[in-house]
């Protein structure tokens, strides 16, 4: 029987046999192929380092298409001696994943189908051809000219598969004729508006149009609230409709003779000098209209929006959200109907595809405890100050406490000292005067680095007009150095593509669970050739604290920090709070008080971890976290014990903490024994043993065993006493061959092949040595 490996398999049965079945090069994708992979794999964080779990990405061996970006079918390789069944399981959940309705496992024996259209299992003797199978998938949907219109083919940013599928059910749904209004929620940074191109593409390349007339494109409007939401669409996404594309601007005559056209609302509604530009077009010359972060507002009743889009009423309407939640979840249902695709921020975390988040919860004296004033008090400008205690929703909008801004802008300073000071960071502020307030003071604190880069802390809100949006761009540059430190209230908030942003610093109340999800979206964006695998949301109100824990949030973090005051345990104060986005100083100018540095200080801090049941937030410690998984592991201590001196059980084990986010390097923290051996410290933290350091282990080895360090030699003698000293400096992972001859105090000693001489002159002696070595470091009692 052939020994021959997967590798072997695919390569002179599987892809053969699909080249004979009119299977050519363009319509298989290569699974292994880094850029075909249907997931990535989730990027692990622990203790300020990441690291992506290849293990969990997902790749078939190959995907078969119609056309580019259409795939019908999945094929799964197996080894020769194994049965080819064993891989209809895993194809099987690939081809649900990306939503085809075929899937193949093969040994090279024996190909076996799975129909999920009749949900028919079967052996079949060679692979069905393309037209066969697209045949066979009319059974099942309906097979249109803009469905099979290829992409728009982009190499260096090829589709990912939620976002084939996305395309795709949009178009569907289009050239059905069935609804109207169509919903799409995707994550803030999974790319809608690469989505929303790609559909206007395989439209366009159709000739689509909502009168049905031969060879006329069709025409488009994208919608949006923000000037930057349609920019950078515009700008990018859209760039290959070149000529094509149109900017609409509230102060220019209206156009109709190109295709593509994009436009802010306000540019479209009424305004002092005409009752609406969009009345200058005819109600049905829109044959689609997208809408972007549709949630904002164009779904709802009272909405000027509203009336634009019920004025051209004959369009197709795609709405397209990152966060539809409570009312405007209601509002966007209601209007744009049911989603007919979702990726939730939790899918594509765990897909690999965006970056995951740690939290740090700080909480200062005066946010766990309240300020409390006195009638007849005046503040820093003079006004009566009420008898009332001010809490955390209440600071910067009624009441400002200038110590309290000047505490956490040195500790947010403090974090970026210890972590990297050119990190970018956004600070989430009350109102726009809070925004300014915050920069005046983070500048000031940061005066080394003002001085070299004059715009290292900026203030970016709707203020700035031009200067803003000019300072907003060099932001989002992932090639520029500054603006690092940027405060704002709501520019930020959504629409803002800013890959490299690590930090996000909540100094506001956001009771509004969309609007949460925006500002966490900020960070979201991996960026692997910058070094940004992660980000971390430092919360100084508690909302992100009490968000994170709220069901409509599907995200948990990767882990999390909360400094607090001694003793104090309680929850933030009050809990969500009315959230308007409106800005208070324009109601009343809010009280100033100086207040003390006590009142505010931040003087504790205690870790926090997620329940690994049911990934909800929950006080725990990190240690007894890893003493209960040690217990579900091994009965007792013997059986960990007695095989620690194997060094592959020991890999095999770290392995399998790392993957359940145990990370030794944090339990070495946590104890504050770095001496002792960490079969020691997992041995007296879940079974309460007696800690013994490494030390001690090696002088035990030597006393008890002098016979086996002399029985190779006086050169090999020295060279294990050497490995045995370094054990006790260092551990024990680096005690396996070949690894052990290229340690400095080996490299000391000689070079490989001398080293390999002192035992017998074979490497089999070495690792004979070494492993006993271990045995007498670790000996089974």
């Amino acid at each position: 029987m052939p020994q021959e490996t997967e590798q072997d398999i695919r390569t002179r049965y599987i892809y053969p046999a699909l080249l004979a079945a009119q299977w050519d090069q363009d319509r298989i994708l290569e699974g292994r192929h880094l850029q075909n992979y249907i997931t990535k794999g989730r990027v692990l964080v622990r203790h300020g380092y990441a690291k992506r779990q290849a293990q969990t990405a997902k790749y078939a061996d190959y995907i078969l298409e119609l056309i580019p970006d259409l795939p019908i079918a999945v094929v799964e390789a197996k080894r020769w001696q194994q049965a080819a069944a064993t891989g209809l399981q895993q194809v099987k959940e690939y081809a649900q994943l990306l939503e085809v309705p075929f899937a193949y496992a093969s040994n090279g024996r024996q190909i076996l189908e799975f129909d999920f259209i009749t949900g028919l299992e079967r052996e079949i003797a060679t692979y069905p051809t393309p037209d066969e199978l697209q045949a066979r998938w009319t059974q099942q949907r309906r097979w249109s000219a803009a469905l099979l219109q290829p992409t728009y083919h982009a190499p260096e940013r090829p589709l990912r598969y939620y976002q084939k599928i996305a395309v795709n059910r949009v178009v569907e749904a289009i050239d059905a004729g069935g609804r109207t209004r169509l919903l799409v929620c995707m994550a803030t940074g999974t790319g809608k508006s690469t989505v929303a191109f790609q559909i206007c593409w395989k439209l366009s390349q159709a000739y689509w149009n909502r009168q049905q007339k031969p060879k006329q494109k069709p025409r488009i409007l994208y919608l949006a609230d923000r000037e930057v939401l349609v920019n950078q669409p515009y700008n990018k996404d859209f760039a290959p409709f070149g000529e094509a594309r149109h900017r609409i601007v509230s102060s220019e005559p209206p156009v109709f003779s190109r295709q593509m056209f994009f436009a802010i609302y306000q540019a479209l509604a009424e305004d002092e000098r005409r009752s609406g530009l969009f009345k200058e077009y005819p109600c049905n010359f829109f044959d689609l209209i997208i809408v972007d972060e549709c949630h904002r507002g164009a779904a709802r009743d009272n909405s000027n929006w509203r009336r634009i889009l019920e004025y051209f009423k004959t369009a197709i309407q795609l709405g397209m959200t990152a966060t539809p939640a409570q009312d405007e979840e209601k509002n966007s249902v209601a209007y744009f109907g049911p989603a007919i695709y979702t990726y939730s921020l939790k899918q594509a975390i765990d897909d690999g595809y965006l970056a995951p988040y740690c939290l740090k919860r700080i909480v200062t004296k005066i946010d766990a405890y309240g300020y409390h004033t006195e009638a007849g008090q005046l503040d820093k400008f003079g006004q009566p100050l009420p008898n009332q205690t001010f809490e955390t929703p209440e600071f910067d909008s009624i009441l400002v406490h200038e110590k309290r801004t000047e505490a956490i802008a040195k500790h947010l300073t403090h974090y970026l000292i210890t972590t990297n000071r050119f990190d970018k960071t956004i600070v989430f502020c009350v109102n726009q005067e809070h925004a300014d307030v915050m920069r005046r003071v983070l500048n000031n604190l940061n005066q080394d680095l003002v001085q070299q880069f004059p715009n290292y802390v900026c203030r970016i809100t709707s203020d700035e007009d031009k200067l803003g949006k000019r300072l907003l761009q060099e932001f989002q540059d992932t090639e520029t150095t500054v603006p690092v430190l940027v405060t704002t209230s709501e520019m930020l908030t959504t629409g803002v593509d800013a890959p490299t942003v690590k930090n996000i610093a909540i100094v506001r109340s956001v009771g509004n669970m969309a609007t949460f999800k925006q500002i966490i979206g900020r960070g979201t964006r991996l960026q692997e050739s910058k070094g940004k695998w992660f980000f971390t949301v430092l919360d100084y109100t508690g909302w992100a604290s009490v968000k994170f824990n709220d069901p409509d949030f599907n995200a948990p973090p990767e882990s999390i920090d909360i400094e607090e005051l001694h003793g104090y345990t309680g929850s933030t104060s009050g809990g969500p709070r009315d959230d308007t986005g409106k800005n208070i100083q324009d109601l009343r100018r809010p009280y100033v008080v100086e207040g003390t540095e006590e009142e505010a200080a931040i003087i504790a801090e205690l870790d926090f971890d997620l329940n690994d049941q049911d990934q909800n937030l929950q006080v725990t410690r990190y240690l007894s976290r890893t003493q209960n998984k040690l217990r579900s592991l091994y009965r007792q201590p013997f059986d960990l014990q007695s095989r620690w001196h194997d060094p592959e059980f020991r890999e095999q084990f770290f392995t399998e903490l790392e993957e359940e986010g145990i990370d030794l390097n944090e339990i070495i923290a946590q104890q504050g024994h770095p001496e002792v051996d960490i079969l020691d410290l997992l041995c007296a933290l879940a079974w309460q043993q007696p800690l013994r350091t490494r030390k001690e282990r090696a002088t035990a080895a030597r006393q008890n065993h002098p016979d086996f360090f002399v029985k190779y030699g006086e050169a090999a003698r020295v060279v294990l006493d050497k490995l045995l000293d370094h054990y006790v400096e260092y551990g024990e992972r680096d005690l396996t061959y070949p690894e052990v001859l290229k340690l400095p105090v080996m490299v000391k000693l000689g070079n490989p092949k001398e080293i390999i001489n002192y035992f017998a002159g074979t490497p089999a002696v070495l690792q004979n040595a070494l492993s006993e070595l271990q045995q007498l470091i670790y000996p089974v009692n």
